[in-house]
């Protein structure tokens, strides 16, 4: 992301863009932030951040998992747990910055964050390194893409009824396999 605003602010102003060194120092302050938080973290409990890692690895690292049907399935997962109307409109935004980008057109701030969540996104699925429960591990996420939405909204797209359609078919799915396992809403004290 670091990298992106940089790349953004050189092209808007090539001749007064900050200097060569800016991403480095801001990654530098990153890691000394991040470092501050494992060393607390450290001092307080007595466990190392390696010894950590170590352990989540091991157990993680042994499931059996094919990698290629997983690829799909992990987005699915976090897809799921996000929301599929917030993903498939983050999804739209994704879309419309990456026509921005091919069209050579000046990126803003926002199709930075949009295109580095997107990245993100695809980096943690492709590595492998996702192996169980990833709707969860990857909630973290689950802003970017709230972000990625309300920035696809808030572009001037007339993109709302991607929203209501997707909530629609939701809705739909949730009567058809409420009614297919046998669950009936019935009033107080009335008997299916």
């Amino acid at each position: 992301m670091t990298l992106g605003i940089y790349w953004v602010k050189r092209a808007r102003a090539p001749e007064s863009h900050p200097p060569w060194h800016w991403p480095v120092q801001m990654g530098v302050w990153f890691g000394v932030g991040l470092s501050l938080v494992w060393l607390i973290f450290y001092l307080v409990t007595g466990m190392s951040v390696w010894a950590i890692w170590r352990k989540a690895t091991q157990a993680h690292l042994a499931l059996d998992r094919p990698y290629w049907p997983w690829l799909v399935r992990h987005l699915n997962d976090f897809f799921m747990f996000t929301g599929w109307p917030l993903t498939f409109l983050a999804a739209t935004g994704v879309w419309v910055v990456l026509r921005k980008v091919f069209r050579k057109e000046a990126p803003g701030e926002g199709d930075v964050m949009i295109l580095a969540a997107a990245l993100t996104v695809i980096i943690l699925d492709l590595s492998g390194t996702l192996r169980g429960e990833s709707g969860r591990i990857l909630l973290f996420l689950s802003p970017w893409i709230l972000l990625t939405a309300a920035a696809t909204l808030n572009a001037g797209q007339r993109l709302g009824w991607v929203l209501t359609v997707t909530q629609g078919i939701i809705a739909i799915v949730m009567i058809v396999c409420l009614s297919l396992t046998g669950i009936y809403f019935t009033r107080h004290g009335e008997t299916a």
